[in-house]
């Protein structure tokens, strides 16, 4: 008989092993998690052991296929859940409350230009539990198989929040403008049309740049909230990140 190996995990923070705890049994049945289980009284979990490939060795045929399987894992998720998701928020609301929060006001214009659509502003968007840090540093990645770690920070967060965040993340942290490329130039309309079409949203092509931004928006906030002393560097990679999307559209 072969035992299968095991990492154990021990946390100081109750409070982290709590929301890593109350995250893997929210999405332990729609998302491939490599915990096994839990022993609340030295706050430890067990995970599987994986023999995976770092995303720092991923080579271009590898993130793209990772992404479209994170595509397919969060459109199943969203299907089997939608009838859960009576959170709303709205444009409007997320651009003000982003607006109170910030210093920066070339980016407070800029992003207001941006939303300024009075349609747009009334937008509500389903308010949903997604991973809330997801990146491909937060996927192992072992031949074929994806696993997501990392779910301390799993919050409610409006529908595109996580496909997004991944996208940024390469452009931000690794200046790897490819994924936003594909974004802003149409690559990924499908599967984000399947994805709004779920939620009962109509996906329209020349808001891309629209979309993007107010996940921008909620990204700030989330920083303000999870980590207020880097909200100033975060700031200003979002304005990087917009204007390098308006440069990529035209």
């Amino acid at each position: 008989m072969t035992l299968k190996k095991k990492v154990k995990n021990i946390l100081r923070d109750y409070h982290k092993f709590n929301n890593i705890k109350n995250a893997f049994y929210k999405f332990n049945n729609y998302f491939p998690i490599t915990i096994i289980d839990f022993c609340g009284k030295n706050n430890s979990y067990n995970e599987k052991y994986i023999d995976f490939t770092p995303c720092e060795y991923w080579g271009r045929k590898e993130k793209d296929s990772v992404i479209n399987k994170v595509f397919n894992y969060y459109n199943n998720y969203f299907r089997q859940n939608k009838l859960n998701q009576k959170d709303k928020i709205s444009t409007q609301q997320l651009f003000k409350s982003f607006k109170r929060s910030s210093n920066l006001q070339e980016l407070k214009n800029i992003i207001e230009e941006i939303l300024s659509d009075k349609d747009f502003l009334k937008l509500e968007w389903p308010i949903v539990p997604v991973h809330g840090d997801l990146g491909f540093h937060n996927i192992l990645l072992a031949e074929s198989q994806l696993y997501f770690i990392d779910w301390e920070d799993w919050g409610k967060h409006i529908l595109f929040y996580d496909l997004l965040n991944m996208m940024f993340f390469e452009y931000a942290f690794h200046g790897d403008n490819t994924y936003i490329k594909k974004f802003i130039r149409g690559h990924y309309d499908e599967e984000f049309e399947s994805i709004f079409k779920v939620m009962d949203i109509k996906y329209k092509h020349n808001m891309k740049m629209k979309y993007f931004t107010l996940f921008l928006v909620e990204r700030m906030l989330s920083e303000k909230k999870m980590n207020a002393d880097h909200l100033p560097r975060m700031h200003n990679l979002c304005l990087e990140c917009i204007k390098e999307l308006v440069r990529l559209q035209n």
